[in-house]
Parts: structure tokens; C-alpha cells; sequence
């Protein structure tokens, strides 16, 4: 593994924190890779952890403008998939309760203290649940086209989801290149108002170019997870041909069932011999749509999202969607 990147040298509690997480994943023999990209003139750095687990090969990614950031969140996806893993092969009864093709790390999130890790987790669950609840309803019309960005090499669209929660409201970013004749996807969610912040798509736009310019016109090596169906469906749709023509303005949108999620913490520090303070939040069930794959899913398996596909007028499930 690289050393852990001393970016910043000020010490205040932030960064003393970041300093300790930062080396004590150096400590643990993890590979690491730092790459620097860049977007038309948007440079950022990429960080990709790689690392074995219960004998599949696991990749987590970390993107920002700043180098010690995009550090700090590829260690906390890092340690997220271990707590998640972790957590799932304890068969506690939170988590025999879930179907076990919708055991994901959906909804899982890592931060320096509880309440961070908690409000991050809810994000991510509701955003997933904003974009699966638009997709299995509409369709690709459950999308909203709200820009179109050429720069060169690669095409942006800029897309929001059709349901919308308490002025919140979840986006996709698409990213065409000439390199494949399919697309790659990226994802975020926040208030409504925010839609106009540059910052409000940095993170979906970041993870949409990613794969593109990291593979810079491989095909994807299904090899590295042959049991990820999520690796499988992003070589599906960067390498099958996409019509772009199908991505459509519009403005009527609608308001999901209220949700109300269960979040588990976890006291990291504690179960793992920390010597600094490290949470991870698991925000499940309440009415939300966890991540899976439809052909993955039993008759049974369904019967956990019943509720959730009634409430919201859903009665059919596509064969597959481009939540990943």
C-alpha cells in the first residue's frame, strides 16, 4: 500500500483524525492507487483501495478536488464494506431479516462520529431509494434531463429523479465516451434548491466519468468479482449500445411514501481496538428500497419490499435498472 498521504500539515482536530485513519489503513496491507483525472479543465484525484474479502477481490473509491479527501473516502469506503461484512456474518436478527440478495452496502456509511455516519447513511439510502422508486415506475422516463455537457472525450447528462421526499430529491449523471458504445452512471442526492450548486453533482459526476477514464477502453474484467452482479450490470451498460435519445426534460414529479428508516450504529473504535473515534450507520427498512437486482430476487425475497412496491404504485419490476 502507498504511504498515507500527509496533504495538509495544520493540525486541527479534523485533520488530526484524518491523519490517524489515514494510517492506521496504511498499517493494514491494503493496496492503495492514486490517480489524478480530469473532466474537460475539472481536475480531481482518484484513490482505489483493492482488497480481499471473504475470497472476492473488493475495490472501493474515493474522488474529491482535494487529494487528502478523496484519501480519507476511499479508507472509509474501505472500512464501510468491512463493517458491512462484518455485520452480515453475524446473522444478528436485523440481519437475517433482510433477503440475502439485498444485502448490499446500500445505506451503510463510516465517519469520524455518529451523527455524520448517520446522516450519510440516510442520504444514500433515501437517494438509492429516489432513483430505484423513478425507474421502476417510469422507466427511463422517471429521469428528468436537466443539462447536456460536451467536453472533450465525453458527453455529461445531467438528470434528476421523478420522486421526490420532503424537498429532497435524487440525481443520476451519465457519462457517454467515444471509447465504449454504452454509458457509465454516478449518483447523489440533496435538497431541491441546491440543484444549481455545482457541488450539489460533483460526487455523481466524479463516479460517472471514473470508470471511463480508468479503464480508458478496456472491456470490464468480470474476473476481479465473478458473484458481483454489480460489476456485471456496469460492464452491461458501458458496453452495450445506449440511446441517449431517450433522456427527456420534463417537470412533474412526485412525492414517495414517507419513509422513516431503522439506523443501526456501530462503535468501530470499540469492536475493532481503535485508538480513535470511528462510526459506522446502517439506515434500513421503514418503507425503503434497498439495492438488488430484480432477476436476483425470489417470489419471497420480494415479500420484503411489498409494502414499500404498493404504497408507490409499482407493480411490475423491470428486468434490470441503472441503480448500481
Amino acid at each position: 500500500m502507498t504511504a498515507a498521504p500527509k496533504i495538509h500539515p495544520e493540525m486541527n482536530t479534523s485533520n488530526l483524525w484524518e491523519d490517524q485513519f489515514l494510517s492506521w489503513a496504511s498499517g493494514l496491507g491494503i493496496s492503495i492507487v492514486e490517480r489524478k483525472n480530469q473532466i474537460g479543465g475539472y481536475p480531481y484525484y482518484q484513490f482505489e483501495a483493492n482488497f480481499n474479502a471473504d475470497g472476492r477481490r473488493c475495490f472501493t473509491y474515493g474522488r474529491s478536488q482535494n487529494r487528502r479527501l478523496a484519501a480519507v473516502k476511499a479508507v472509509a469506503e474501505f472500512a464501510e464494506r468491512k463493517a458491512m461484512l462484518n455485520f452480515f456474518k453475524s446473522q444478528c436478527e436485523v440481519a437475517k431479516n433482510i433477503p440475502a440478495p439485498m444485502r448490499t452496502s446500500n445505506g451503510w456509511a463510516v465517519h469520524q462520529t455518529a451523527e455524520l455516519a448517520e446522516k450519510t447513511a440516510v442520504n444514500e439510502a433515501l437517494e438509492r431509494h429516489l432513483l430505484l422508486l423513478s425507474y421502476f415506475k417510469f422507466g427511463w422516463s422517471g429521469f428528468h434531463l436537466v443539462q447536456k455537457i460536451q467536453t472533450p472525450g465525453m458527453d455529461l447528462y445531467f438528470l434528476t429523479s421523478r420522486f421526490t421526499s420532503k424537498g429532497r430529491i435524487a440525481s443520476l449523471v451519465i457519462a457517454k465516451s467515444p471509447r465504449y458504445p454504452g454509458v457509465s452512471f454516478g449518483y447523489c442526492a440533496g435538497q431541491i434548491e441546491d440543484l444549481g450548486r455545482a457541488d450539489f453533482w460533483e460526487s455523481a459526476l466524479f463516479e460517472a466519468a471514473d470508470k471511463i477514464l480508468t479503464l480508458n477502453g478496456r472491456p470490464v474484467d468480470l474476473s476481479l468479482d465473478p458473484k458481483s452482479w454489480l460489476l456485471s450490470e456496469v460492464k452491461h451498460y458501458l458496453e452495450t449500445p445506449f440511446n441517449t435519445e431517450q433522456l427527456k426534460a420534463g417537470n412533474d414529479f412526485s412525492e414517495c411514501c414517507p419513509v422513516k428508516p431503522e439506523v443501526l450504529i456501530l462503535d468501530l473504535a470499540s469492536k475493532w481496538g481503535l485508538d480513535f473515534p470511528l462510526f459506522a450507520a446502517f439506515a434500513f427498512g421503514g418503507g425503503q428500497m434497498p439495492l438488488f437486482h430484480p432477476s436476483n430476487v425470489s417470489k419471497q425475497d420480494l415479500q420484503y419490499i411489498a409494502e414499500a412496491l404498493k404504497n408507490n404504485g409499482i407493480d411490475t419490476l423491470p428486468e434490470r435498472h441503472p441503480v448500481l
